[in-house]
């Protein structure tokens, strides 16, 4: 028996996460006790706009990992990385790793079903759009599009 592409499996995962109680404030709440820095980028922001915010986030990169790039997601992605560099953000990779380990935090404990190998298939649709996000502005203008 085949087994499905690892975006089916997160795909279903994500499903039984955002249908359990609570996913994104969970997720919301984790983020910002994790890190003073990233409390205090969500600090200006409602929590239902910071939930918002997470939740769009999250559909980007499940798009983009399953077309491999469309001019929509790498635009959007773009878009995203251009707002971090205009409001001097200074997100850099321990932040977004931060934020991928709370993600999976919020995951191991929303979806019933997790594994360890559910883990490396989420890890490896977030990390390249991760490092994409990090880039100092000019390479990430250079670059088409965030590998998926």
């Amino acid at each position: 028996m085949i087994s499905p592409p690892p975006i089916d499996s997160i795909r279903k995962s994500y499903g039984r996460c955002i249908s359990s109680s609570g996913f994104f404030s969970d997720f919301h709440n984790t983020l910002i006790s994790k890190s003073g820095k990233i409390s205090s980028i969500f600090q200006t922001i409602h929590q239902e706009r910071g939930e918002e915010i997470l939740r769009d986030t999250i559909a980007i990169i499940l798009m983009h990992s399953k077309d491999n790039g469309t001019p929509f997601t790498t635009s959007t992605l773009q878009h995203i990385h251009n707002i971090y560099s205009q409001h001097n953000l200074n997100i850099d990779n321990q932040l977004m790793n931060e934020w991928a380990d709370c993600l999976i935090q919020t995951i191991k404990t929303h979806d019933t079903r997790f594994t360890q190998q559910l883990e490396i298939e989420w890890r490896s649709i977030i990390q390249p759009i991760t490092t994409f996000l990090t880039k100092p502005i000019t390479d990430a203008n250079t670059t088409t599009k965030p590998q998926a």
